[in-house]
Order: structure tokens, then C-alpha cells, then sequence
């Protein structure tokens, strides 16, 4: 999972530096939690590039849009909740990324299907 905390850092980077396109490489969970921050507008665009036998995800930022990402999970610490206890980031103005059974979620996806799981993140 250290695949999340690499997407995190180059989006926090790119951030930073003003910088509109970030490109990672694909996997089948960095393309999920991509499309995560797609859905919930934190993202403008998503393409997907490949070249040779490499698939590589490129990213397109939304030039305004600041966004804050903790990051949960590390190696020594895991916090697992039931749907009960689902985390709620700035009392419902951003969200969590739950690693659930049936895949990654959002905190308010996991409550509606009542499923509970790892916290990875917060991002508002």
C-alpha cells in the first residue's frame, strides 16, 4: 500500500510547484483511488497512456483547487472501524478513503452500504 503514499506525495507536489499534469504508474488499486478523487472533484481528467508494456495514469489537477490529504495508514498502525464509526472529516465537507472488503470507498459510500474497514486517508 506504500503505492498510495507515493500518488499522494507527486499530487501534494504538483500541487505545490503549480504544476497541471502528474503521471503515475498503473495498478489496478492507484487507478481505483484515482478515480476516487475524480468523482469527488479533486481531479480534472484522467488519461490513461501506454507505452511499450507499461501503463501509466496521467493525471490533469484543477488549477484552483487546493487540495489537503493525511495520511492514515503507515506500517506500524492500522485503524480499522465498523460502518458505526466511519470517520467525518470537517463535519461532512471532506472525506475518507475506506479499504474495504468490496474495495475503496468513501466514507459516506461505506455508510450507505453499511461496510466497515481500514482508514487510509482524509482529504478535505
Amino acid at each position: 500500500m506504500s503505492n498510495i503514499a507515493n500518488i499522494i506525495t507527486k499530487i501534494r507536489n504538483a500541487y505545490l510547484i503549480k504544476k497541471k499534469i502528474v503521471c503515475i504508474s498503473y495498478t489496478k488499486f492507484s487507478s481505483e483511488f484515482v478515480k476516487i478523487l475524480y468523482k469527488e472533484g479533486f481531479i480534472e481528467n484522467i488519461r490513461y497512456h501506454k507505452e511499450n508494456k507499461n501503463i501509466f495514469i496521467i493525471l490533469t489537477l484543477k488549477e484552483k483547487k487546493q487540495i489537503h490529504i493525511k495520511y492514515i495508514r503507515n506500517s506500524h498502525k492500522f485503524f480499522y472501524v465498523n460502518h458505526k464509526k466511519l470517520p467525518k472529516i470537517l463535519g461532512g465537507m471532506g472525506l475518507s478513503i475506506i479499504s474495504t472488503s468490496s474495495g475503496l470507498m468513501t466514507n459516506k459510500e461505506a455508510r450507505l452500504k453499511n461496510i466497515g474497514g481500514e482508514v487510509l486517508l482524509y482529504i478535505w
